[in-house]
């Protein structure tokens, strides 16, 4: 089958390799995943979100969201707290350690993020389908 452009399966791949490369960066220095750091800068320590809601905003299952978690818990960058109204219902906000990595993480992010645009860009010919890094 010959290979054909696809705007949609490039954006896949380019979002895998900037992942990849988020990585590299994230990992070493922090010792965060790249969902870790997505999950923790949808928090606010003082309102917090619910489980649901942050599942939603990462896109992923309540079991990946579960798993997210309580990996943060385990490292105190975040806990959790029944809602008042409901205690089924949980809410999930950073610690005060949560909040300075997360912090840290987003500045690292935005230092190296038109690089690792570019190189996406590069990688899988996305001029036109990628926006360009934010200034």
């Amino acid at each position: 089958m010959p290979d054909r452009p696809c705007p949609v399966d490039d954006l896949l791949t380019a979002a895998r390799s900037l992942t990849r490369d988020l990585s590299s960066i994230l990992e070493p220095d922090l010792g965060l995943t790249v969902d870790q750091w997505r999950t923790l800068r949808r928090l606010d320590p003082l309102s917090g979100v619910t489980m649901t809601d942050l599942g939603e905003g990462l896109g992923a299952p309540a079991a990946t969201t579960t798993r997210l978690v309580d990996s943060l818990v385990d490292r105190g960058l975040v806990h959790r707290r029944a809602t008042d109204g409901d205690r089924r219902r949980v809410l999930v906000l950073q610690t005060q350690e949560g909040a300075q990595l997360a912090r840290r993480a987003d500045g690292i992010v935005s230092e190296h993020s038109a690089a690792l645009l570019s190189r996406a860009r590069g990688q899988h010919q996305l001029a036109e389908h990628v926006p360009t890094a934010p200034r």
